[in-house]
Formats: structure tokens, sequence, C-alpha cells
């Protein structure tokens, strides 16, 4: 496999490995699942997973993702299990948000990529790990629970950065949607994640 430059004819960014073999399946099981490498992605269909694409040798898009909706609601990110794959995770958020589709994301054991797991444990055990795959703003909050842990400065870090997130949501109801969903799960006001619904709330107070 050569990971080819960009080209006049060539435009890795708006192209996934495997969906035009894979678009039945896909359509199928109305679900897509991402690996990050174009071997991971040859090692599942032939264990016989085969609604699953790549991005080309570059992180995921947002001209993927619309893409990728066209043949499904749903797609599973099955990254491997290392701070590269959680970043990737997370800058996939925002994505999924603006073209309105269902994220989710399975992480595989350390020392894991879909390669070596499916080799190791089998189709079988590779379809129980993508089926129970966590939406994406849960496996991202628990994710940053285990990162930084539950004390006072760990709470602040995680605040930090899903506050990150809120800001990349597209649509402002989603922000607001963000920042309350979050801030149940951290105990506090939702404005800490999203300042602009403290703001209009005041503005909404003064108008009455």
């Amino acid at each position: 496999y050569l990971n080819s430059p960009e080209s006049p004819i060539y435009h890795k960014s708006s192209i996934l490995f495997g969906l035009h073999q894979h678009r039945q399946a896909i359509r199928q099981s109305s679900r897509a699942v991402i690996v990050e490498g174009n071997f991971d992605l040859l090692m599942l269909a032939a264990h016989g997973i085969s609604n699953t694409v790549a991005p080309l040798g570059t992180a995921l898009t947002a001209e993927q993702v619309r893409k990728l909706h066209g043949y499904c609601s749903e797609a599973v990110l099955l990254f491997d299990g290392d701070e590269a794959g959680m970043k990737a995770a997370r800058r996939a958020v925002p994505l999924f948000l603006a073209e309105r589709m269902e994220g989710r994301a399975a992480l595989l054991p350390a020392g894991h990529d879909p390669d070596s797991f499916v080799r190791e444990q089998g189709a079988e055990a590779m379809q129980e790990l993508i089926s129970t795959a966590q939406p994406l703003p849960e496996f991202i909050f628990d994710a940053l629970v285990k990162e930084h842990g539950s004390t006072l400065a760990g709470k602040s870090r995680i605040m930090a950065e899903l506050a990150e997130l809120v800001k990349l949501a597209p649509e402002q109801a989603q922000k607001e949607l963000m920042a309350a969903h979050w801030a149940g799960q951290l105990c506090i006001a939702a404005s800490c994640l999203h300042p602009a619904i403290e703001a209009e709330s005041r503005a909404a107070a003064q108008q009455v």
C-alpha cells in the first residue's frame, strides 16, 4: 500500500477505502465500521466483517462522514486503544454532530489493533466489541474521567476539554444539549461548559 499524495484527480479527504466494495453490506446493516488502517480493513473483511471502511492515510473528515451517511445511519469507530486512537475519537465528535449521524466508539484492548484482535480473538469477539460500542459523547466522557480522575483538579481538566468539544458543535441547540448532558454528569451548571447559556438566560430575564 502506497499512501499517495493529493492530486487533481485524487482527493483522499473525500474517499473512504472499501466503501465501493462494502456499500451493500453497509446498507443492509445500516452500520459502518471505521478503522484507521487499510490492512485492518482487509483483515476484518477476510474474517467476514464486510461493512468496514477506512480513511486513506488521513484523519476522518467531514466529507467522508457525509458520504458515509448516504449509506447508513450509524458508524462505529474501531480505533486502537492508545492515545492516538483517543484523540481520533475526540476529533470525530463534531463531524458526526454536523451530519446528525449516530457515532459510536469501540476501543480495542491495549496493545491490539483490529488486525491483531481479530486474528487472536476471532470474528465473533470482534462483532461483540462492535455491537457494544458506546455513543461517542459517553465514550469521551468516560475516557476523560479515566484519564484525569475525579479530584477537583481532574474535574477542572475534564471541564476544560469538554468545553472545547461543545464549542465545535455546529449548531446552538447541539451546544446546549451537549453542555447540559455533560454538566449533569459533572454536577455543575451547563453554563460552565457553554457560557452563552447563562448570557442568553440573563437576556431573556431582562426582556421579561
